[in-house]
């Protein structure tokens, strides 16, 4: 039995997540007010079918649909095993006000670090997870934290305080630089803002 175990192990396959985000997040209002041109086309059209205005539009929307679905890149994670995990939870200590605020571990230096050491493919260095926070609005950063996360076994639906101090923390460093995408998408996959990162329950309490 033993040796069964021993082949079970060395033959098992880590959880993996992937998510795609949009490299093109200044077309999105941009497919918002075609779609807009479009529903007019359509309400002042006689003949939907046969009207080149309502075919003009459609056709514009679909254009920048394409181009939107080009600037996309998947990112895949993959889980990286208990004890590395658990090791790299307890490398980013919370500060004094932070452990005030109810956290378990300073956000700003552990999500790049987590994202880093996750990553499959393409494999993503800590300084470049750092430039993602900077760069990216918050909601795609999320997104690419959550599939972390879901790579490494932490629980889906649990409280959501590790998000929300995620962004508290962002907007308390005066951090400007990320922008939270316009709701309509042309595509829900293209700017769907994913359920909050899921904390383990056992380290953070719930919100209230």
């Amino acid at each position: 039995m033993p040796d069964d175990l021993d082949a079970w192990l060395h033959d098992y396959k880590p959880y993996v997540a992937s998510v795609s985000i949009c490299g093109r997040a200044d077309l999105i209002a941009d497919h918002s007010r075609l779609e807009v041109d479009l529903f007019t086309a359509r309400a002042d059209a006689g003949d939907v079918l046969a009207d080149k205005a309502v075919s003009a539009a459609k056709r514009a929307v679909e254009e920048i649909e394409a181009e939107i679905e080009a600037s996309e890149k998947e990112f895949t994670f993959q889980g990286i095993g208990h004890r590395e995990w658990q090791n790299l939870r307890t490398k980013f200590p919370p500060s004094a006000k932070q452990q005030r605020e109810g956290l378990d571990r300073d956000l700003d230096r552990f999500a790049p670090a987590a994202i880093a050491a996750s990553s499959l493919d393409p494999k993503i260095s800590v300084e470049q997870a750092e430039n993602m926070m900077r760069v990216l609005p918050t909601g795609e950063y999320e997104k690419l934290f959550e599939a972390t996360l879901q790579a490494n076994g932490q629980v889906v639906g649990s409280p959501k305080s590790v998000l929300a101090a995620f962004i508290e923390q962002s907007q308390a460093n005066g951090d400007s630089s990320t922008i939270s995408l316009p709701e309509e998408s042309p595509d829900p996959s293209l700017s769907d803002a994913s359920d909050d990162p899921s904390p383990d329950t056992s380290t953070t309490p719930p919100d209230g």
